[in-house]
């Protein structure tokens, strides 16, 4: 593989990440964030699989 289909995919990999912490963000923004932090809404938000899902990704990106 060539080295700009190399930093193609690597420029990807960083716009899909920074695109998930923005997502991320904003629910935080739209819940608040001193609510956010209640032990309830911890395990809300990992019981609620779409967003588990997003969490995962921002982790493994």
């Amino acid at each position: 593989m060539r080295e700009s289909h190399i930093m193609k995919i690597h420029y990807l990999t960083a716009l899909l990440a920074v695109a998930l912490v923005i997502v991320h963000v904003m629910v935080r923004v739209v819940q608040g964030f001193s609510d956010s932090l209640l032990f309830d809404n911890v395990v809300a938000n990992y019981q609620f699989i779409p967003y588990a899902i997003l969490l995962e990704a921002i982790l493994v990106l």
